[in-house]
């Protein structure tokens, strides 16, 4: 498995477009071979913060996603409404945590 989690910030006056683009890259990725999860979330103590969690089968696939339409995309819209703040790479075997008992 390939966990990327990219921390971006937008500014108040982009956070629209920012949002739209997100969205957009989200579902495209999803339906790409190979992505086990994409999703977005936005920081609970600035809503100018978000992170991109990405889970991929192998590497292969995130290649495949690095090369492909829908990053793209994102790179090239990205400047004009937000930024990275950073990147990190993990790979490696990755299981579920055992669900707290009650």
């Amino acid at each position: 498995m390939i966990l990327i989690d990219v921390a971006l910030t937008t500014s108040e006056a982009h956070r629209t477009a920012f949002l739209n683009l997100l969205r957009d890259t989200v579902t495209g990725s999803l339906e790409e071979e190979g992505c086990v999860t994409y999703r977005a979330t936005i920081a609970l103590d600035d809503p100018l913060r978000f992170h991109l969690l990405e889970l991929w089968e192998n590497e292969p696939a995130y290649l495949a996603h690095s090369k492909g339409a829908v990053l793209a995309r994102f790179l090239q819209q990205l400047p004009d409404c937000g930024r990275i703040l950073s990147i990190v790479r993990r790979e490696g075997a990755i299981a579920p945590y055992p669900a707290a008992r009650t």
